[in-house]
């Protein structure tokens, strides 16, 4: 009776075994389906961000229902510093980038067709290291400074640097990434450092210092560029019009609801918990429309 029972299970799975697909049936529907979403991603309408405050509004985007998805298909690209974004940008990977004005005026300089979307709420202050007791810009004479090169913070740190009247020099020194930077500040390798939001509360609640901020100065150089010879095809000028109105309506949200609502999407794509985002400042969040004619000369003017 057993031998019967063995029989008929081997007979069963020699069937399941013959009625399976084979390894290159497998490989070409896989193959198949890399296609498909490789067109899928060339079709769709793609923002290049940072792990950083003023991306809020396409983070919401991205996890929530305020995009209708069967009119537009949005792909976030996240990279760690803005070279990289401008990298991504330049090479027409992305159609908006979020950045800064001076970065995407210097790209302009280099022939480059750039436009710009919206304003956006992106903020710095320079923090300085609470282990070597850095209180005030004039004690950063003879220590290190971290920025990005022509960037909002090399801007922003020739302003510390000259308001500062240290009696030593200040040194620049360049650190792209927003993650190691981070890093720096709490294993104590770099005296100052130049910080975005949330990045900038996590540090100031650990109880270093901020010695220059870019709202106390009312210098807004955050903005969403846009490649315009992207833009020129119906598709992509219908898609810019549907993510427009998205964005318009995430800032709305923010603006109403604040941003200890938003605490689990600012905690999933910021890499900060709960306590950093109650300590938040508040934050306005603009919507579409023109940069203010101030910002651009300052930047103009680096």
């Amino acid at each position: 009776m057993k031998r019967i029972y063995f029989f008929l299970i081997l007979i069963t799975l020699v069937a399941l075994g013959g009625c399976g697909k084979s390894k290159s049936e497998r490989k070409a529907e896989q193959a198949e389906a890399a296609e498909r979403e490789r067109q899928a991603f060339a079709a769709a309408f793609r923002v290049a961000v940072t792990p950083t405050l003023d991306c809020l509004p396409v983070f919401l985007m991205i996890d929530s229902c305020v995009v209708d998805t069967s009119k537009l298909d949005v792909r976030m690209l996240m990279f760690t510093s803005h070279i990289d974004v401008d990298t991504a940008f330049i090479n027409g990977r992305v159609h908006l980038a979020f950045s800064d004005l001076v970065r995407m005026e210097r790209i302009h300089k280099r022939k480059i067709a750039v436009g710009y979307l919206a304003p956006t709420a992106a903020r710095w202050e320079l923090i300085g290291n609470k282990s070597d007791r850095i209180n005030r810009l004039s004690q950063l004479g003879d220590r290190m400074l971290a920025m990005t090169r022509f960037s909002a913070t090399d801007l922003l740190a020739d302003m510390a640097i000259k308001e500062a009247k240290a009696e030593n020099k200040i040194y620049k020194v360049q650190i792209n990434d927003i993650n190691i930077r981070c890093q720096m500040l709490a294993n104590n390798e770099m005296n100052a450092l130049f910080l975005p939001e949330p990045q900038a509360t996590a540090a100031r609640e650990k109880g270093n210092k901020v010695l220059f901020s870019s709202v106390d100065k009312d210098v807004r150089l955050g903005v969403i560029a846009i490649k315009d010879a992207e833009i020129y095809n119906d598709e992509r000028n219908r898609q810019l019009d549907e993510f427009s109105k998205a964005y318009d309506k995430a800032c709305d949200l923010i603006n109403k609801r604040g941003l200890k609502y938003y605490s689990a999407l600012i905690t999933k794509y910021c890499g900060v918990d709960e306590h950093t985002v109650a300590a938040l400042p508040q934050i306005t969040f603009p919507k579409c429309g023109k940069l203010r004619e101030k910002d651009q000369k300052t930047a103009l003017s680096f």
